[in-house]
């Protein structure tokens, strides 16, 4: 049996595993809007003092957004009606895709990083969210889901070709251990960038903003990033 019913896994629970989980202290404010200019399939992230906000494409020129704000900002944020949103949101996104002309309906979600404690038991498999849980900051979650399903379809594959029972705790393991570096490095990447970035120091955040300067102009250093992050090598 695969668990992939996403973070809190009921299926998970039920078969008693156990998560570690860290509350991130910030609320994700989501929800669909359309823009004067169409994003012609770009995304967008900006790094505010709260946390990131991010502007991701979808179809039909809408785009899905992410706005990440502390806990403390939350009551205020909620009450705001759509003209005050949509004022507040564009101040702090910009004019990159023209005025914000509609907003829909507003979700507001509490961000932790959850991971299970172990990610098989008897008989089962947890892949995607229902593994572990990220903080959208580099929008990696999706990406490691998908890297769970490739090798667990691989190493399910291998199973059936040598006749061996796929929910043997052999193949199982296998699975656990081929996953381990990439989720634990994805992990770490993904949480040391919100504390990177939530933190008030200074001199930090001096050295940030070097490093982002250099990273814009720089499309050996682009490609790098993207290459650490993305991370396709799932053999």
């Amino acid at each position: 049996m695969v668990a992939a019913d996403g973070a809190y896994s009921a299926l998970a629970t039920n078969c008693g595993m156990k998560w570690f989980r860290y509350n991130y202290q910030q609320i994700a404010v989501v929800s669909k809007i359309t823009t004067e200019i169409p994003h012609f399939g770009r995304a967008f992230e900006k790094f505010t003092e709260h946390g990131p906000l991010a502007v991701l494409p979808m179809s039909n020129n809408f785009s899905f957004l992410i706005w990440c704000i502390s806990n403390k900002q939350h009551k205020e944020v909620s009450i705001w009606n759509k003209k005050k949103f949509s004022q507040e949101l564009q101040n702090t996104f910009g004019w990159k895709l023209g005025k914000i002309l509609n907003i829909e309906t507003r979700y507001f979600y509490d961000l932790w990083l959850t991971r299970a404690q172990s990610h098989i038991s008897h008989r089962l498999a947890l892949v995607g969210n229902a593994a572990q849980n990220l903080h959208p900051i580099a929008g990696q979650g999706f990406n490691l889901g998908l890297r769970d399903i490739v090798v667990l379809s691989k190493i399910i594959t291998q199973a059936l070709y040598r006749n061996i029972d796929i929910g043997d705790y052999s193949v199982l393991n296998t699975y656990q251990k081929h996953r381990y570096l990439d989720q634990y490095k994805t992990i770490k990447i993904t949480d040391g960038l919100v504390r990177l970035f939530s933190n008030h120091y200074l001199p930090l955040i001096i050295a940030r903003n070097v490093g982002l300067f250099f990273i814009k102009y720089s499309t050996f250093l682009q490609h790098l990033l993207v290459t650490t992050i993305l991370n396709w090598k799932t053999d």
